[in-house]
């Protein structure tokens, strides 16, 4: 079983995304920011299978925790996935420039087509 870490803060959004991913057979681990994300994702035994984050949120903001995760070689195999409702065109390219591996814009997807694109991206890592 995969580790699927989403941070998310909206409380909501987050227990959809944990409720479809565990339905799809993947164990979820949540963070509400990014200085709660850094903290948890440092106490995992391993790496995650994906790391799903949201871009707006307090503390440490989702492109700040993408540069801390990319700075960390441990991380390398994890593809990070924006799952954000930002349509800014400058906020993507500074995500992909911060080393995330997709954006994806949440309210345009159903929670089953998000698991679909996060485990096509799982398929690919296990292909390289």
């Amino acid at each position: 079983m995969s580790v699927i870490f989403v941070v998310e803060d909206d409380e909501y959004v987050s227990r959809v995304m944990e409720r479809a991913f565990r339905f799809a057979g993947h164990e979820v681990v949540s963070a509400i920011d990014g200085d709660d994300a850094w903290k948890k994702l440092e106490e995992l035994s391993d790496v995650p299978a994906a790391i799903l984050v949201d871009i707006l949120m307090p503390n440490m903001n989702g492109i700040e925790f993408i540069k801390l995760v990319r700075r960390n070689h441990r991380y390398d195999e994890a593809p990070v996935i924006v799952l954000t409702n930002s349509f800014h065109s400058s906020r993507e390219v500074e995500s992909r420039a911060a080393g995330a591996d997709d954006y994806v814009i949440k309210f345009d997807h159903t929670p089953k087509q998000i698991v679909s694109m996060i485990e096509a991206h799982l398929g690919k890592r296990k292909a390289l």
